[in-house]
């Protein structure tokens, strides 16, 4: 603000001499000489502060985003891509026989079989993506919404964890792994 005071200011000294006001020059014209500079300086004052607000209005707005191309997408770590096989405890029934494939494009597929259930339960098929944070993955069930969640373990097998992505109790934790198929 400061600055266009004074851009204002020298705008209008330097209107006022530029007109040349002389002693010889009439009273008549001094006053409208110095009159019409300051209403000229005021105008350019007017149309800098504008510039300078446009400028400012287009550096806030927000940029288009776009999708990143595919070839720009963050790198995979492959060495937990692939499927893994593994029978799973089961409160109601002997086990649930798993087999979930993690592939490339943060997608998997799972079939899950019910064995021993009093009634024949249908292989169930699913489809859906999947995240990566550290060594946990963590499945989202198309429609729900509802996440499962794994640890990569060093030997490069899986462990299903719970729903707050704890483990399950050493004594148990060898049944809750999926093994890496070769």
């Amino acid at each position: 603000m400061d600055k266009l005071v004074v851009t204002s200011l020298a705008l209008v000294l330097s209107s006022v001499l530029a007109v040349g006001c002389s002693p010889a020059q009439s009273s008549a014209s001094k006053t409208e000489a110095t009159a019409q500079a300051p209403a000229d300086a005021k105008q350019e004052a007017v149309k800098q502060e504008e510039t300078k607000q446009e400028a400012t209005k287009e550096e806030a707005m927000p940029q288009e985003e776009t999708a990143p191309a595919e070839d720009t997408m963050p790198a995979v770590n492959e060495a937990y891509l692939g499927t893994y096989e593994g029978t799973l405890p089961c409160a109601d029934c002997e086990g649930i026989k798993t087999k979930i494939t993690f592939n490339k494009d943060t997608t998997y597929d799972l079939e899950v079989e019910y064995i021993g259930t009093k009634e024949d339960m249908p292989k169930i098929v699913e489809n859906g993506v999947y995240k990566v944070d550290k060594d946990i993955l963590t499945t989202v069930t198309p429609g729900t919404r509802a996440e499962t969640n794994y640890k990569v373990q060093e030997d490069g097998n899986l462990v299903r964890l719970s729903a707050t992505k704890e483990l399950p109790p050493e004594d148990t934790l060898p049944l809750y792994v999926l093994k890496k198929a070769k």
